[in-house]
């Protein structure tokens, strides 16, 4: 992953005023040991109005959710609860 492209997620997410956590070989590396990556793991805080705002964010810089549901569907607790448990 570029670092222009990482700078471009921090930036949204932090304009966007979301809560949210950089994880895995990134945070590996930020911490001074070399891992090669090719992403960013992104860890939103799972409250639904920050889930929309980081979702949001990285909809407008072009970036789009894997799984087939809208960001409200996935912001909605209920939802992760019953999709969990199918």
């Amino acid at each position: 992953m570029e670092l222009r492209s990482v700078e471009a997620i921090v930036k949204a997410l932090n304009d966007a005023g979301a809560r949210y956590l950089i994880v895995g070989d990134l945070a590996v590396n930020a911490h001074g040991f070399a891992r090669l990556t090719r992403g960013v793991d992104i860890v939103l805080e799972l409250k639904s109005d920050n889930i929309l705002l980081g979702l949001n964010a990285l909809f407008a810089i072009g970036y789009q959710m894997a799984i087939p549901v809208s960001a409200e569907e996935f912001s909605n607790a209920e939802n992760r609860q019953r999709w969990r448990e199918e």
